[in-house]
C-alpha cells in the first residue's frame, strides 16, 4: 500500500489542494447564502444556478 501511495503522491496533493479549494469556496458561499435562507428553518431547499432543466422532484 505504502508503495501505491508514494507512486501516486503528487495526484494525492493535487486532489487534496483541490478538495482545500472546494472547502473554501463552499465556506464562503455558506457564510454568504446563510442570512437569506435562516427565515425558511428547516425547509428543504434547492439551489440552481443557471439554466437547468430538472427532471427529478423531492418531496418530504
Amino acid at each position: 500500500m505504502q508503495a501505491v501511495v508514494c507512486s501516486n503522491q503528487k495526484d494525492i496533493e493535487a486532489v487534496e489542494l483541490h478538495a482545500r479549494q472546494f472547502e473554501k469556496t463552499a465556506r464562503k458561499f455558506e457564510k454568504a447564502i446563510k442570512p437569506s435562507i435562516n427565515k425558511y428553518g428547516e425547509h428543504n431547499i434547492q439551489v440552481s444556478i443557471g439554466k437547468k432543466n430538472i427532471d427529478w422532484q423531492c418531496e418530504a
